[in-house]
């Protein structure tokens, strides 16, 4: 499976660290049902990558401790490097304390597989007279060479805020990574509330702080590592059932990952779950006024197998709703259309497709659908681009006013389109022109369903349509590290 799940749990807060060539994602690791409740009882898991693809399962890092501040959970934290040691900061959560319920605590490692906390945890309290003392979390350390020290970004609300308007990071400084003093607030923009998972890094000459405000993984743009914040012509990488992405830096290239929600009895119209699967990473792209892109990285093209159906060869297609015809420039709506849709050839139970398009006369909506199956009456699912709106889309077909989760988009008509999509069994991501990408779970499946390309309100030429077998990951081999080891990472902001 290309989702990592862990087999005996499910997969959290991804907490990811770059180190000798090798991707290290440590995770809050939820446990099955029916101990499953939320984010309690969660120990630090460890799995490691040299291509997002092929991973490797490390011993559990970390447990909560009966008699420790962790005593309830062990929650989101970082790890930092400093003379040959490794220091994973990480939040003590136990709400069996009263007077602090939630703390920065540390552990220490030799080797990233071995941990030991440190003897006098917590290491940070909320001061109770300006902070609601339930949220002292989720701490991000990196090294700030204009003042000389570490930083540590605490997730907060404060007092005088009030839930909804009071969600907060606050800074921490150190020179020795444990004895830490409390400083100022930085980010607290009054229209939401906590934000969780900080991440602060810089590419080029801007500064960006990611954090999760309940429903997605948000950026910022800055020229300082604390700001002030503005925000870019795109504000978050993902929809809402991709959450606490956090990224990680090979030197080269800035990944971000997150984790897929699954949904309460394993059905479409279930509750949202705390954890899930661990999400295909996106690589990010800047743009020249510092928004980030996010696209999937090259090396996911393997994931390819046998080629079921290429439109420029097979023309075993069959138009089912509208007018369309095949000419050289591809295939083309004739008029414009309240609806019209094509059916591609074979069944399609897990595959990894593009489609390249472009619209005309300011077409509303363009998308495919997958898993429909008319002996079972259902309608399938599909990936709407809504033009009209400036949205990526995943709902369930014919369910034009819901969706399940959607992210923004900025393009412009006559702009032409490249749509991939990756389905595996329960899960989709798809990714639009290498800069916008969404990903879901979904509950309904059937091995005798097509593939259908659609355009609503306009018209479209269709220009190529490539559906391969999704390839079994035991048939792909391990890459290589194809960047040069790092030796050291004091700085985790330089890219």
């Amino acid at each position: 499976m290309y989702h990592y799940k862990p087999i005996d749990g499910y997969f959290g807060d991804p907490i990811p660290f770059f180190w000798d060539g090798i991707y290290h994602i440590f995770y809050l690791k939820a446990p099955l049902e029916p101990k499953r409740h939320g984010a309690n009882f969660t120990p630090y898991a460890h799995i490691s990558t040299r291509d997002f693809i092929h991973w490797k399962e490390h011993p559990i890092a970390i447990r909560p401790s009966d008699d420790g501040p962790d005593a309830i959970s062990c929650w989101t934290g970082c790890i930092v490097e400093k003379d040959g040691a490794f220091y994973l900061f990480y939040t003590g959560h136990n709400t069996n304390d009263p007077n602090i319920p939630q703390s920065i605590c540390l552990a220490t490692s030799k080797d990233l597989d071995h941990w030991e906390k440190y003897p006098h945890n917590p290491i940070s309290t909320p001061d109770p007279k300006i902070f609601n003392i339930h949220h002292w979390r989720d701490p991000f350390v990196f090294w700030s060479e204009k003042e000389n020290c570490y930083l540590m970004s605490i997730t907060t609300i404060r007092k005088d805020g009030g839930f909804w308007k009071g969600g907060a990071l606050a800074i921490a400084r150190s020179k020795d990574l444990l004895n830490w003093k409390p400083g100022e607030i930085f980010y607290n923009p009054g229209n939401h509330g906590y934000p969780e998972c900080s991440d602060i890094f810089k590419i080029g000459n801007y500064w960006y702080l990611v954090c999760s405000i309940f429903d997605k993984t948000c950026y910022r743009i800055g020229e300082t590592p604390l700001g002030p914040w503005r925000v870019g012509k795109t504000d978050s990488f993902d929809g809402v059932m991709n959450y606490a992405a956090k990224t990680i830096s090979d030197g080269k290239n800035r990944y971000i990952l997150g984790w897929i929600r699954t949904k309460e009895n394993r059905k479409d119209e279930g509750k949202w779950e705390w954890a899930g699967h661990l999400s295909f990473p996106r690589q990010l792209v800047q743009d020249e006024d510092g928004t980030l892109y996010a696209k999937l990285p090259d090396q996911f093209n393997q994931l390819k197998g046998k080629q079921y159906f290429d439109f420029e060869n097979d023309k075993d297609f069959k138009p089912i709703f509208g007018n369309w015809s095949n000419n050289q420039n591809g295939l083309k709506t004739d008029s414009e259309l309240i609806y019209g849709e094509v059916v591609f050839p074979e069944n399609y139970e897990q595959f990894d497709a593009t489609f390249e398009f472009k619209t005309m006369n300011e077409t509303k909506c363009v998308g495919i659908i997958f898993q429909a199956n008319p002996e079972d009456d259902f309608p399938g699912y599909e990936i709407a681009i809504d033009l009209k709106h400036q949205m990526l889309i995943f709902r369930k077909h014919t369910k034009r006013f819901e969706y399940y989760t959607f992210q923004n988009i900025s393009t412009h008509q006559k702009e032409p389109l490249h749509l991939r999509v990756i389905v595996e069994k329960g899960i989709i991501e798809a990714f639009l022109n290498n800069k916008f990408s969404i990903s879901s779970s979904f509950y309904t499946f059937s091995k005798n369903s097509n593939i259908s390309f659609f355009v609503e309100e306009g018209s479209v030429i269709l220009k190529k349509v490539k559906i391969y077998e999704l390839e079994n990951s035991e048939n792909l081999k391990p890459s290589v590290t194809q960047n040069p080891p790092v030796q050291r990472t004091k700085s985790l902001s330089n890219t």
